[in-house]
């Protein structure tokens, strides 16, 4: 407002105010009238950490790996007994007696039977080669075991397996049986690894690590070597070669950081 020749007058500019101003005005009396404190502005120190907590606490993401390099000490072997006949019965009936020798031979190499178990049994019809054939020519059973055996033993095995029959050489597995304590031993590298490359990218940016947000970890164990060999290789390896080498053991994390500005 501004004087006038004869009292004071509105500039047409702020007319547009004065509903605005009038409305304050009447709820400021009607806030005094309920007995409510008056409205007040909230201080800016309020708002800014209102934001912080919403957008949460800065963190760091990193990855670690570490691994184990073992001997192994324990194999598992594949082995079986394919046998074919005119009939399904006297296909079973062959390959039931020749799995007995089989077990037989491995009981004489020294394997309890807690370390023999049928991993995998079949019986079905056979077909001559060709896109013509419709009827079965024969039928043939398959048998086959998976033995637990020491790893130092495990071509010894074989070969008892073979000459009592065996036809069927599936694979053989190394591993070793305290694999718990390699897997934590590689899990600890992975975690000092993480922690490490954590503490240098945190250093570099003027952040300190203020404590661990989530953590995942992942293994991995031997691979199975691959090792078959079909019924005439059977019947002519005088010995079975089998070298176990080394096996290694693995780990990876991933971890969330919570950091904070460096002291």
């Amino acid at each position: 407002m501004v004087p006038g020749g004869r009292g004071w007058r509105i500039e047409p500019g702020r007319r547009a105010l004065l509903p605005f101003l009038a409305a304050v005005v009447l709820l400021a009396a009607g806030l005094v009238a309920l007995g409510l404190p008056p409205l007040r502005q909230a201080a800016p120190e309020a708002a800014a950490a209102d934001v912080n907590g919403a957008a949460g606490s800065p963190t760091l993401s990193v990855s670690g790996s570490g691994s184990v390099r073992v001997a192994p000490d324990w194999a598992r072997l594949q082995v079986g007994v394919r046998t074919q006949a005119a009939t399904a019965q006297a296909a079973a009936q062959q390959n039931t007696a020749a799995i007995a020798r089989v077990v037989d031979a491995l009981h004489q190499a020294g394997v309890p039977d807690k370390e023999i178990q049928t991993s995998d049994y079949s019986l079905g019809p056979t077909f001559e080669p060709g896109p013509s054939s419709s009827r079965p020519s024969g039928y043939q059973a398959i048998h086959m075991l998976s033995v637990g055996v020491p790893a130092d033993r495990a071509g010894a095995v074989l070969d008892a397996a073979t000459e009592a029959g065996a036809n069927q050489v599936g694979g053989v597995t190394f591993d070793v049986r305290d694999r718990d304590s390699l897997e934590r031993q590689a899990t600890n590298q992975a975690i000092d690894q993480a922690r490490q490359a954590a503490e240098a990218a945190a250093a570099h940016a003027g952040l300190r690590l203020a404590g661990i947000r989530s953590l995942q970890v992942g293994s991995s164990g031997p691979v199975p070597l691959a090792f078959s060999m079909r019924a005439p290789a059977v019947k002519e390896a005088a010995s079975v070669p089998v070298q176990p080498g080394e096996l290694t053991v693995t780990a990876t994390v991933s971890v969330v950081f919570d950091v904070a500005p460096a002291p």
